[in-house]
């Protein structure tokens, strides 16, 4: 409206000054009317020139502001992921809450560990799920002392350390949540180990020592002495099997890099049948290889135990007469190796725990054997990021399937 009205008052100017020219119909009142005109054409132009001048400066000064604030923004999500990162790096949760119970910072850790409700809401009340940990909260604001406690919460085993500080006259409690769950494992798995090694070493030592005292008391003759000999070195030899399988899981179980060789999974397979052939003809049992004679990088120590364990298991549990398929071929960019027995099969109550330390089913207790060979398998196939499958049916077959 206001561009209107001056384009209106620029031409009636203008058709007053052509009259103004070629007429002498001019009086006071039309001087002033041209006057005023004058002046608002006037004002016009210099207040169009400074106005761009000022709305120049207002954007260009619009556009700094803008800038600073996307910088701060910037230095503050950079100064928050790096935070995050130190924070998660130590492997602890972290949050900290302010006295009106809102949450002032907490980290992915503290999130996955405490299974954290996600929603607007900024109060630890509407987050935290856990009761118990809301009240060790609650109590330490109050007490203003630390607080320990340990929760299971989505079957992990959790320390909560809650500790009080005032930091610019209010009042904070800071959360510090470890994750106990692989160390409590861990002892619990060395308590059952250093049991069942135990337990395992104490009968064959305790039956040498016997033997031993018969010998050397010379309560048998010469012949049973010899027979008595005979199963002592049995014994050892068990014993000695019995301690190279507990190594061989202790040297697993450390993760460092080793200098890895050219590998023929084939050529290994039939080291090891020739290893095992004695074996092999005692229960009359043949062996049907099948496949390339593929490459792998490993430790060839781990590849021929591997297999060394899973065909002497096929072997001992086969029936006399019976038959071994090995079959070898490439899956996807690694090797896959199916061993199938025509033995005894495993109940299916008992396929998820065979891979346990020391575990052995029942009915193959009384076959020899330290009861190591498959967790020294899962631990192999584990170290080369594999995989291991087990299918079976009982008195029909077992298929071990692994890909690695």
């Amino acid at each position: 409206m206001k561009k209107l009205l001056l384009i209106i008052n620029f031409l009636v100017l203008i058709l007053s000054l052509i009259i103004y020219a070629f007429t002498d119909l001019v009086d006071l009142t039309m001087l002033l009317v041209l006057f005023i005109l004058g002046l608002e054409l006037i004002f016009f132009l210099i207040y169009k020139y400074y106005g761009n001048i000022f709305n120049e400066k207002n954007e260009l000064e619009k556009n700094e502001f803008e800038k600073q604030i996307r910088l701060i923004k910037n230095e503050l999500d950079k100064k928050n992921n790096q935070l995050n990162l130190i924070s998660n790096f130590t492997g602890q949760g972290l949050i900290l809450i302010y006295k009106n119970g809102n949450l002032g910072y907490l980290n992915e850790l503290a999130i996955t560990f405490l299974d954290l409700v996600i929603n607007e809401d900024l109060t630890y009340y509407s987050k935290i799920r856990d009761i118990k940990i809301k009240e060790q909260i609650e109590k330490t604001f109050k007490e203003q002392k630390m607080i320990k406690n340990e929760y299971m919460i989505n079957h992990k085993h959790l320390e909560v350390k809650t500790f009080p500080y005032v930091l610019d006259e209010d009042e904070h409690v800071l959360i510090l949540i470890d994750n106990l769950t692989e160390k409590i494992q861990l002892q619990h798995m060395k308590r059952d180990f250093f049991s069942f090694a135990g337990h395992e070493l104490k009968t064959p030592i305790t039956v040498l020592k016997g033997y031993a005292e018969l010998i050397n008391s010379e309560i048998v003759n010469e012949d049973e002495a010899k027979k008595l000999s005979g199963k002592m070195i049995e014994l050892t030899d068990y014993m000695t099997l019995f301690v190279d399988d507990m190594l061989m899981l202790s040297r697993l179980e450390v993760f460092f890099d080793e200098p890895l060789e050219d590998v023929y999974v084939k050529t290994i397979i039939l080291d090891v049948i020739d290893n095992l052939y004695d074996l092999l003809t005692s229960k009359n049992i043949k062996i049907n290889l099948t496949g390339d004679d593929y490459l792998i990088k490993a430790d060839k120590r781990d590849i021929y135990k591997l297999f060394r364990n899973l065909i002497e298991n096929a072997i001992k549990y086969n029936k006399e007469n019976g038959l071994i398929s090995i079959n070898i071929s490439k899956h996807i960019n690694k090797t896959k190796i199916e061993i199938k027995d025509t033995g005894k099969g495993i109940p299916y109550t008992e396929i998820d725990r065979i891979f346990e330390r020391f575990y052995r089913i029942n009915e193959t207790r009384k076959t020899p054997g330290t009861g190591l060979g498959l967790a020294i398998v899962k631990h192999i196939v584990n170290k080369y990021s594999g995989t291991i499958q087990v299918e079976s049916k009982e008195d029909l077959y077992s298929i071990f399937t692994v890909i690695i």
